[in-house]
C-alpha cells in the first residue's frame, strides 16, 4: 500500500511538471487520468486479497489486559517518569480527562504553530507568486505539487518515526520537533526572496506540514488511548484553523494590504518578507513545544508504548479491504489544496481584497479541521449502532453542499453572497474533510495495530503493483512527449489504469481469506546480540585479531573511523560513487562532443535515474539472495560493481556508435548498487545504533571524489582539448579522462576486493547467524 502511494504521488509530480512545460493535446490528457485511475483501483485489490487472507486465517487472540494493571504499569511509570506523566498511564481518556493535561496543551499549541503556519503559507501561494513575479502556470504547478510534498512528509515522517520508536524507543514527538525546525528553516527561504526560494521553501513546509498531520494523530492515539479519539483528534486539529485565521488574516493579510497601499496588489520581496519572518518565529516557537513535549514522554513511549507495541493485539475483519478503501479515498481528497488555484478567480468575482480573500481561507482550515462533530458522530456510528458508513454518506452530502454553493456564486447564478455567507459556504465545504479523515486515521489505527501483519505477501504485492504501475506511467509520459495520442488512446489509457486501480482489492480479499483460514500466533521473542559467549569467540578462532572488531555489536564513529574497514569502504565510496557521479555531472558536454543533439543528452540524463533505480533494487535483492543461499559476504556484490563500472568507463571512452548508450546504463546500474549496498555494510559491520552519523561519514566520500574528478581530471583535460574555443568536438575530447575514470573504478575493484577477504567469514558465522534467528522470530 506505501509503494502504491508513493508511486502514484510520484507519478502526479512527474505529470504535474510535464504539463509546466509542455503543452497536452485533450487525448494526452484523458490518457493521464485514466491511468490515474488505474492507479487508484490497486488499494482495493491489494485489500481485497488480504481481507480474503484474514478471513482464511482465524487468528488465536488473547483477551487479558496487556499493560494497566495495579501490579504491572502504573506503578513503573509512576517510578519511572514522575507525577507529571502519571497521567499518560490511562488507557482510554475521554476528551476533559485529556483536556486536563498539560501534554493535550502541549500538542495543541505544536499543532497551531506548525500548521498554522504552514497552511497559511498554501493559502497565499497565488498572491505571493504573483508578488514574485511567477505567471499563472507556475503558481499552479507549486499549489499542485504542494500535495505531492504533503503526501511524503506524511508518509516519511510516519515511517521515520516508527523506526525510531522500535529500534531506538525514541519518542515520536522527536519527529515532530524535526519537523518543525525544518518548517522555521523553510519559512526563512520563502521570506529571503532570493531566486528560486519558493520553489525550495514550498517543498521543505508542504514536507513539514504533511508530517505535522501523520504526527498529530498518532501520537493523540498513543498518549490519550485510542477509545475517544475521534474527538481529542479533532479537539487538536482545531489548533490548526486557529493559527492559520491569527498568521493569514493579522499577519500576512495585513502586512499585504499596508505593502499594496490603494493598489490592492504588491509586486516585489518586501511584500511578503516580513510576515514570513514572522512565520519562521511562530514555526520556532513550535519548535520549542514540541521539544517540551519530547521530554515530558520520552520515558512514557519507551517503557509503554514500546511494550504496548510488543504486546498488541490484532483485529481482523475486513481491514485489508478498509485499507484499500482508505487509499482510494484520501487520493480524492487532495482538493482542499487548490485553494491557490481558484482563489484569484474568487477574489476577482467578489471583489475582495487580500485580508477578505484570506478571512474566506482560514474558515475553509476551520472546516478541514474542526472535526469535533465527525468524531462523536463516528463514535456513535461504529460503537454504539455499528454503522460508520454514515460518516462517509454525511461527509460527502456536505462537500457537495459546500463547493456547489460557492460554484453558484461565482459563476453569477445566484447573487453575489455577503462575505459572511461566503465564509459559511467554504466552511461547509471544507468540512466534510473531516468526516472522511475521521473514519480513514481512527479506523487504520484500530485495524492495523503494531506487528499485527505476519504475512507479508499481501504488501508485498501492492509493492510489485506498484512497480509495475510506476513503470508503466513512465512509459505514457514518455510516448506522450514523442506522440500525440488520438482519443482512443486515451480511452484505452484510462481503462489499463482501471485495471491498475482495481488490484489492490483483488490482494486485498486475497489476503482476508488467507488471514481467516490460518491461525495466527504473535510471538515476540527476543534476539540475543553478538556476546562473548556465543559471536565473539568464534570469530577471534575463525579469523583472528584483525577481524575482532566486527563483534562490537554497535560502534560509534570514533570507533568505526578507527578500524580499518571503515577506510576500505571510505575508500570504495570515493572510487566507485566519485567516478560515477562526475559522469552524470558532465554527460552535457560528453554529448555534445560526441554530436548527440539536446534530446538524446536529456533523455540519457533522465533514464540515469532509471538505471539507478535498478541498481540499487538489483544490487540489493542480488546480495541478499547470495548471503541467505551461500553465504557470501555482502561486499562481494560491491566489488562486481566496481568491476562493471570499470567496462562501462572504458567503453565510455572508446568512442564507437552507441558507446554512450551503454556505457551509461553499466556505470548507472553500478552507480546505484553501491547506494544500495554502503549502508547496508554499514549497518551490517558497525551496527546500527550510530548508523547515521556513519553511513553519512563514509557518503562524503561521493563528493570528495566527484570534485577530484569531475574539476582535477574531466575539467582540466577538457579545458586543455577545447583551448581557447572553450568547446571541444570529438571523441579526443574525454578519451583521456574515462581511461582515468577506469583507473579508478579498478582501484575501488581491488579495495572492495580486500573488503570481502576481510569480512567474509564474520559474514558467514556472524552476520547469516543473526539474519536466520530473526527470520525465525
Amino acid at each position: 500500500m506505501s509503494i502504491v502511494s508513493m508511486l502514484l504521488a510520484a507519478y502526479l509530480m512527474i505529470i504535474l511538471i510535464l504539463e509546466d512545460i509542455l503543452v497536452f493535446p485533450h487525448w494526452a490528457r484523458l490518457l493521464n487520468f485514466l491511468v490515474l485511475i488505474l492507479f487508484l483501483s490497486l488499494p482495493l485489490k491489494i485489500a481485497t486479497e488480504a481481507n480474503k487472507k484474514e478471513k482464511s486465517q482465524p487468528l488465536l487472540l488473547k483477551t487479558e489486559p496487556l499493560l494497566y494493571d495495579s501490579n504491572d504499569s502504573n506503578e513503573p511509570e509512576k517510578s519511572l517518569v514522575g507525577e507529571e506523566n502519571v497521567e499518560l498511564c490511562q488507557e482510554s481518556m475521554n476528551i476533559l480527562e485529556a483536556m486536563g493535561s498539560i501534554n493535550f496543551w502541549l500538542l495543541f499549541l505544536a499543532i497551531l504553530c506548525g500548521m498554522g503556519s504552514g497552511l497559511a503559507t498554501i493559502n497565499n501561494m497565488s498572491q505571493l507568486g504573483q508578488s514574485l513575479s511567477y505567471n499563472t502556470s507556475k503558481i499552479n504547478t507549486l499549489v499542485s505539487l504542494w500535495s505531492i510534498w504533503n503526501f511524503f512528509g506524511r508518509f516519511g515522517a510516519g515511517y521515520i518515526s516508527d523506526i525510531l520508536l522500535r529500534r531506538r524507543g525514541w519518542a515520536r514527538p522527536l519527529v515532530m520537533v524535526v519537523a518543525l525546525g525544518a518548517m522555521t528553516i523553510g519559512h526563512v527561504i520563502i521570506g529571503s526572496g532570493f531566486f528560486g526560494n519558493l520553489y525550495i521553501g514550498t517543498i521543505l513546509v508542504g514536507i513539514c506540514y504533511g508530517a505535522l498531520w501523520s504526527l498529530m494523530p498518532t501520537i493523540t492515539s498513543e498518549i490519550f488511548g485510542v477509545l475517544h479519539m475521534g474527538t481529542i483528534y479533532n479537539a487538536i486539529a482545531m489548533a490548526n484553523p486557529l493559527g492559520t485565521y491569527v498568521l493569514s488574516v493579522w499577519v500576512i493579510g495585513h502586512i499585504y494590504d499596508e505593502e499594496a497601499g490603494e493598489h490592492n496588489s504588491c509586486l516585489g520581496v518586501h511584500c511578503f518578507m516580513v510576515s514570513f519572518f514572522v512565520l519562521a518565529f511562530v514555526s520556532f516557537l513550535g519548535f520549542i513545544v514540541a521539544l517540551t513535549l519530547f521530554f515530558r514522554t520520552r520515558v512514557f513511549y519507551r517503557s509503554v508504548v514500546l511494550r504496548r507495541l510488543h504486546y498488541s493485539l490484532r483485529r481482523y475483519n475486513s481491514r485489508w479491504i478498509a485499507l484499500a478503501s482508505s487509499i482510494w479515498i484520501e487520493a480524492l481528497l487532495g482538493g482542499i489544496y487548490t485553494f491557490s488555484i481558484y482563489s484569484p478567480v474568487l477574489k476577482t468575482s467578489q471583489s475582495y481584497d487580500q485580508s477578505t480573500l484570506n478571512t474566506v481561507s482560514v474558515f475553509k482550515d476551520i472546516g478541514s479541521t474542526s472535526g469535533v462533530l465527525s468524531g462523536l458522530l463516528y463514535t456513535a456510528a461504529s460503537s454504539r449502532y455499528s454503522v460508520p458508513w454514515v460518516v462517509h454518506v454525511l461527509g460527502a452530502a456536505e462537500g457537495f453542499l459546500g463547493y456547489f454553493s460557492m460554484w453558484l456564486a461565482v459563476v453569477g447564478v445566484i447573487p453575489r453572497p455577503p462575505v459572511p455567507l461566503m465564509c459559511l459556504f467554504m466552511f461547509v465545504a471544507a468540512h466534510f474533510l473531516t468526516f472522511f479523515n475521521t473514519w480513514n486515521v481512527v479506523t487504520s489505527v484500530q485495524n492495523f495495530p503494531e506487528c499485527s501483519v505476519q504475512n507479508k505477501n499481501p504488501l508485498n504485492a501492492m509493492s510489485i503493483v506498484s512497480i509495475l504501475l510506476a513503470t508503466y506511467l513512465m512509459i505514457i509520459i514518455v510516448m506522450e512527449a514523442i506522440f500525440v495520442f488520438p482519443q482512443w488512446a486515451r480511452l484505452l489509457s484510462f481503462l489499463v489504469l482501471l485495471s491498475f486501480l482495481s488490484l489492490p482489492l483483488k490482494v486485498a480479499t486475497e489476503a482476508n481469506n488467507e488471514e481467516k483460514s490460518h491461525p495466527l500466533l504473535v510471538k515476540d521473542d527476543a534476539l540475543p546480540p553478538c556476546d562473548d559467549a556465543d559471536s565473539n569467540e568464534p570469530e577471534k578462532s575463525l579469523v583472528g585479531e584483525e577481524v575482532v572488531e566486527l563483534c562490537h555489536e554497535n560502534m560509534n564513529l570514533l570507533e568505526a573511523m578507527g578500524s580499518f574497514n571503515f577506510w576500505l569502504l571510505f575508500l570504495v565510496t570515493l572510487c566507485g560513487m566519485g567516478s560515477g557521479l562526475a559522469t552524470i555531472n558532465n554527460m552535457s558536454q560528453l554529448g555534445e562532443s560526441l554530436g548527440y543533439d539536446t534530446t538524446k543528452t536529456n533523455t540519457l540524463v533522465s533514464l540515469w535515474s532509471i538505471w539507478n533505480f535498478f541498481g540499487r533494487l538489483g544490487a540489493g535483492y542480488t546480495s541478499d539472495i547470495l548471503l541467505r543461499q551461500r553465504g557470501w559476504a555482502r561486499p562481494l556484490v560491491m566489488a562486481i560493481a566496481l568491476g562493471a563500472m570499470t567496462v562501462g568507463h572504458l567503453i565510455i571512452s572508446s568512442g564507437f556508435v552507441g558507446n554512450l548508450y551503454i556505457g551509461t546504463i553499466l556505470v548507472g546500474i553500478c552507480y546505484g548498487a553501491l547506494w544500495s549496498l554502503m549502508p547496508t555494510i554499514a549497518s551490517e559491520i558497525f551496527g546500527v545504533l550510530h548508523l547515521g552519523t556513519i553511513y553519512n561519514a563514509i557518503a562524503i566520500a561521493n563528493p570528495l571524489g566527484t570534485y577530484v574528478l569531475s574539476v582535477w581530471v574531466i575539467g582540466h583535460i577538457y579545458d586543455k582539448e577545447a583551448a581557447e574555443q572553450n568547446t571541444c568536438l570529438g571523441v579526443h575530447c574525454f578519451m583521456v579522462s574515462f581511461f582515468v575514470l577506469a583507473f579508478v573504478s579498478l582501484l575501488g575493484f581491488l579495495v572492495a576486493l580486500t573488503l570481502f577477504f576481510r569480512t567474509r567469514v564474520f559474514y558467514g558465522s556472524v552476520v547469516l547467524r543473526k539474519l536466520h534467528r530473526s527470520l525465525n522470530r
